[in-house]
């Protein structure tokens, strides 16, 4: 997607149309200013690209890089290439990726994994003018997450590269429902309201009923709550037992809740 910003001397934003020219000698092609225009860029050859756009008075060119994850060469002449792949370490296969590039013919580089309060690993490899993809494997002592940085020198220049990358947060979220009943057979009977909270509609490991409770008044008093709803607590009380579905029924007097 491509956004092309128009705007005044203000900060405010102006309509417009503008041409576009994605690629030298590509087709101009013609958009709205300040909308997500999709472009496609398999047209493209990998390497340095320009991008030029005019609208009323106004031109811009700007460059940019078009390269292949997957290629084992960098896609422009140059002594510093990095890109990193994964800021979170793969939730089935525990790995992350980093990529180190180089045309020089020989670079030798050095790294060092630390967590926040110590240094977990040293090393180094050799690349030979290509793209070198550095996978990291997960282990517990990494707890929370990593910093790796990277240092090499050519041509004496250093070169540094940092990456942080964390292990994926448990997912929290929660599927809120609410359901009523009454039972019209019976006179007098009175309104049942049940909350279900879970963690995944699909698996449903255990449940919390609290049955016959007159208020929901009562039950917020029963459970020494304040100034707090039924659904905030609720979703509270799971994420403090860790379970995976709270269900929670309330009968009531009250004409409604």
């Amino acid at each position: 997607m491509l956004t092309l910003n128009y705007q005044n001397n203000a900060g405010k934003a102006i309509d417009g149309v503008a041409k576009v020219q994605l690629g030298a000698g590509k087709a101009w092609q013609t958009c709205a200013v300040n909308k997500a225009i999709a472009f496609s860029l398999s047209a493209l050859s990998t390497g340095r690209q320009q991008l030029v756009a005019i609208c009323g008075n106004d031109t811009i060119r700007e460059s940019f890089l078009v390269y292949d994850v997957n290629a084992t060469k960098v896609p422009v002449d140059t002594l510093d290439w990095f890109n990193q792949r994964d800021f979170l370490f793969d939730a089935d296969h525990q790995q992350a990726r980093i990529q180190i590039g180089t045309s020089a013919p020989q670079q030798h580089i050095v790294y060092t994994i630390a967590t926040n309060d110590s240094v977990m690993e040293q090393g180094a490899f050799d690349i030979k003018n290509e793209v070198f993809t550095h996978v990291v494997n997960y282990k517990p002592e990494y707890k929370n997450g990593i910093l790796i940085t990277y240092a090499w020198v050519k041509n004496d220049v250093c070169y540094t590269h940092s990456a942080s990358i964390v292990r994926p947060l448990p997912d929290k979220k929660l599927d809120v429902a609410w359901k009523t009943f009454r039972n019209r057979l019976t006179p007098g009977q009175k309104e049942e309201w049940t909350l279900t909270v879970s963690k995944d509609k699909k698996r449903r490991l255990q449940e919390l009923k609290f049955l016959q409770v007159c208020t929901i008044n009562r039950l917020m008093k029963l459970l020494d709550i304040n100034s707090i709803s039924i659904q905030d607590w609720a979703i509270r009380f799971l994420l403090c037992l860790g379970l995976e579905q709270l269900t929670i029924v309330v009968r009531y007097m009250e004409s409604s809740l």
